[in-house]
């Protein structure tokens, strides 16, 4: 079987051989990459990137990699056409609907034999970027406009605004495609609203190779210490966390917070001018700046930089709890990898997280905007470490299943035999 594929990344091997930056996001495509492989199938893979003034082609390791100029959507659309002219696919397959290259590629494609992922949904995130932000560090005032330019801020509505317009090419993606591929029933639904007609098919992903090895003990993490994979965007939920802190400190003085990513703001006392300034100019940065005031957190967080694979597992081992704050979600595969490691999990009840975590018996699901019962959530994990143990078991028993690389690749290669009829 000849199969193409049009991801929004350039995959790690290939950034490697072209000698440019390696991202550390989209890991699982690796994993899904090299189950393809090992059966023997025929894989190119496409993308687009700003890097390429031409069509780059290289073959690592008996796979074909494209890369196409990113450009304007005829232009690109043009360009991936060109390359699926090349490749002669039986089978051309899409990974998620949120980008402009994603239309572009659903345009130079043949409908009848392709189909396309749902990661994320652009269009119901951009409705929950504001969950849990009062209304003066959400709305767009002149004050925050040169605050951007002077303090390098955001403006949250602004980020709401985007996804807006992101949503609606992903509309029209999802409108335009006969085959989706997607993991949980909210997922299902929200595609359904969309597009009745498409034929939905469930497929499971395979994970970051190395978070299949290894496993978390109790006796070797570091006691009260809270993991979070993510905080830079609104819609990920860490101002949530910050309102259930004081809650936690109260029974464990000692605990602390870990995240992954850069800074977002210095986190340090300043003099009263300076601390209204960041709070009120700097949209997202300055809500956190806030609640780590008034919540007293200061040397409470520690934020770790980009973390490569290897790094993200070793924190994921040394917490006693991962997090998972979101105002919304579809599938996290920073939640699945922790599961899949047997982290204790604490996560929002949103989208399709029930889909990978039973609550209570493998970990323990709020209301996204209940903080109280998030502290409570946090504490009882604390608290009981035979409670940790026996989450740990199985959650890592029920991860094992969903992202088990041959199930799910044989499952894919399913989906292309029926596209193909």
């Amino acid at each position: 079987m000849k199969i193409a594929w049009f991801v929004n990344i350039v995959m790690p091997v290939l950034a490697r051989d072209l000698g440019w930056w390696e991202t550390s996001l989209g890991g699982w495509l690796t994993g899904q990459m090299e189950g393809i492989k090992q059966i023997g199938n025929e894989l190119s893979i496409i993308c687009a990137d700003s890097n390429a003034h031409s069509i780059i082609s290289r073959r690592i390791d008996g796979v074909d990699f494209f890369v196409v100029p990113q450009s304007k959507t005829e232009d690109l659309c043009d360009s991936i056409r060109n390359v699926l002219s090349i490749v002669n696919p039986d089978v051309f397959h899409i990974f998620g609907t949120e980008t402009d290259a994603s239309l572009a590629a659903i345009n130079a494609a043949d409908l009848d034999r392709t189909v396309v992922s749902i990661q994320g949904l652009v269009t119901v995130c951009a409705k929950h970027v504001g969950d849990g932000i009062p209304e003066k560090y959400y709305k767009k005032t002149l004050l925050k406009a040169m605050g951007k330019r002077l303090l390098h801020g955001s403006i949250i509505e602004e980020d709401a605004i985007r996804l807006q317009k992101q949503g609606e090419k992903e509309t029209e993606i999802i409108r335009k495609s006969k085959h989706i591929i997607g993991r949980t029933e909210w997922d299902k639904c929200n595609v359904e609203l969309i597009n009745a007609d498409a034929d939905y098919h469930k497929c499971n992903e395979i994970l970051r190779n190395s978070f299949y090895e290894g496993c978390w003990q109790v006796e070797r993490c570091e006691k009260h210490t809270i993991f979070v994979s993510q905080s830079a965007s609104p819609i990920k939920g860490f101002h949530q966390l910050l309102k259930a802190m004081p809650s936690v400190l109260n029974k464990y003085p000692d605990a602390h917070i870990c995240v992954s990513g850069a800074p977002l703001s210095g986190l340090n006392k300043r003099n009263i001018l300076k601390q209204w300034a960041v709070e009120y100019l700097c949209g997202y940065q300055g809500y956190i700046e806030k609640l780590v005031r008034e919540n007293k957190l200061y040397g409470k967080i520690r934020f770790l930089n980009y973390l490569s694979e290897s790094q993200m597992k070793n924190q994921m081992l040394k917490a006693n709890v991962f997090v998972l704050p979101s105002n919304i979600e579809n599938s996290p595969n920073s939640l699945c990898e922790a599961m899949l490691l047997g982290v204790p999990c604490v996560a929002a009840d949103v989208g399709g997280v029930k889909d990978l975590l039973v609550s209570p018996e493998e970990g323990l699901i709020y209301d996204h905007s209940d903080v109280e019962k998030l502290s409570e959530c946090i504490n009882s994990i604390f608290a009981s470490n035979e409670l940790a143990e026996r989450m740990s078991k199985a959650c890592r028993k029920h991860a094992l299943a969903t992202h088990n690389p041959q199930k799910n690749t044989e499952d894919l290669l399913h989906v292309y035999r029926k596209i193909m009829g």
